[in-house]
């Protein structure tokens, strides 16, 4: 007999870090971005440590909850939970318009070198892929899944590459696709970055189970379709929440697929009510 599964106390303590952006950013993320791992792939320490700092300039009392006031709090640098996101994306804006500008002013002096480092090259490109598999009469209709795309450069025209699907999870997205991406062009592979049910801007109903399985149809039917990918080399990868979904994509697309990596992919258990509770207050930075 398999031992008693276990998820946690019945009351699990809160973690501080959910206390305000700053106690996230003092107690859990500063190190990760000085290290550059997840969340903070995507950019330097310092350039964040100024989006951080930007936080103790302007006062969010008040106005942060709309017709609400923070009582607890009239100070500047505590922006509390539950988070106006669309305030606090607003003060990641200076410091990429700034990064813009300083890439832009290198390629027109002739700094590709520089510029190549603030810019992305290859790029990565958006791609609207027809929901082809789109369950009928149903919101899936007339939509698109949107992809992130990066194809390794300098290749001679018609070649074909192996090609990976990347599965975000819950907290990661398609956008967050350049340090995976660099892996895969170092590689020789290209790249194609697609988010699950529920999460982004994935077209796909939530709350139909079946939903993914059309989802990657409609996906790798697109991808067969490409002239720069090599049908025959085709693997997914999952990571977290998408871990489970390269599980299920295993059984359910294994004709289409060379391989497939779960990454840290949950299954079962996982999405018991109560695990999920429990997550909510402990790893995950917002609720």
């Amino acid at each position: 007999m398999p031992p008693p599964y276990h998820i946690g106390v019945s009351s699990p303590k809160k973690g501080d870090h959910h206390k305000s952006i700053n106690a996230l950013w003092e107690l859990k993320w500063k190190k990760r971005a000085a290290l550059g791992i997840y969340p903070f792939m995507e950019g330097r320490s310092e350039d964040l440590d100024e989006v951080f700092a930007s936080f103790a300039e302007v006062s969010f009392c008040g106005t942060l909850y709309g017709s609400k006031t923070v009582a607890e709090s009239k100070r500047k640098d505590d922006l509390l939970s539950p988070y106006d996101f669309d305030l606090y994306a607003k003060r990641f804006f200076p410091v990429a318009e700034r990064l813009e500008s300083q890439a832009a002013e290198a390629e027109d002096q002739g700094d590709t070198k520089k510029a190549s480092e603030l810019y992305l090259d290859p790029p990565i490109s958006e791609r609207l892929i027809p929901h082809t598999h789109a369950k009928e009469f149903s919101r899936e209709m007339f939509t698109a899944i949107p992809v992130s795309v990066r194809i390794p450069s300098n290749a001679a025209p018609g070649t074909k590459f192996p090609t990976v699907l990347t599965i975000y999870g819950l907290d990661g997205h398609r956008l967050e696709h350049t340090m995976p991406s660099s892996h895969h062009m170092a590689n020789g592979w290209a790249s194609v970055a697609v988010e699950i049910p529920g999460t982004g801007d994935c077209p796909a109903d939530a709350n139909d189970p079946a939903s993914p399985d059309r989802l990657w149809s409609s996906v790798l039917d697109w991808m067969r379709d490409q002239p720069w990918v090599d049908a025959d080399r085709i693997a997914a990868w999952g990571v977290s929440c998408g871990g489970y979904y390269a599980m299920r994509i295993a059984h359910t697309h294994k004709d289409f697929l060379r391989g497939v990596v779960a990454q840290g992919g949950g299954c079962h258990y996982m999405f018991d009510p109560e695990w999920l509770e429990l997550t909510r207050h402990m790893e995950y930075p917002f609720e």
